[in-house]
């Protein structure tokens, strides 16, 4: 079995602790620290909220996608990003944006007769009707903003 570390260069790091991490995404900075505290110990994972927000300032991009890095101090050059989920009415328009092309393929591949006929193309069918709309779902998709800071994070 594969297994990673995040703590410590040579310790393994649980499911749950990654789990909890990504949960934290939905805290506040000033609750992050104390819970981060309780869970990992003193010292062991830092919020790097300002790091995070001086690079969206840098960027240009304050508002949208809400994420979080947390790094290590004892394992340096190892961190993890924890995304929010959705979380306003727009977040959600975007969604369903994102989703629509899957979610009509299986409805019109549902509702014709012998629809199952239609299971070995159902890919190229949503790549067709996701590439009309391909540079507007660009554009409204958060993934590429959380992208961009891993590269240059990572660079």
């Amino acid at each position: 079995a594969k297994s990673f570390s995040l703590l410590t260069p040579d310790g393994d790091t649980h499911l749950l602790d990654v789990a909890y991490l990504a949960a934290m995404a939905f805290t506040a900075p000033a609750e992050t620290k104390r819970l981060m505290t309780e869970w990992f110990g003193e010292n062991k994972v830092v919020d790097e909220f300002a790091f995070v927000g001086t690079y969206r300032e840098e960027i240009g991009r304050t508002t949208g996608v809400s994420y979080k890095f947390f790094s290590f101090p004892q394992n340096p050059g190892v961190g993890l990003v924890s995304i929010r989920g959705s979380e306003s009415l727009l977040d959600w328009v975007v969604d369903v944006q994102l989703w629509l092309g899957a979610g009509l393929a299986q409805i019109i591949r549902a509702m014709i007769p012998l629809g199952w006929v239609w299971t070995p193309i159902l890919d190229d069918l949503v790549y067709l009707v996701n590439s009309v709309e391909s540079d507007n779902l660009k554009r409204v998709s958060y993934y590429t903003t959380t992208t961009s800071f891993i590269d240059d994070v990572m660079s």
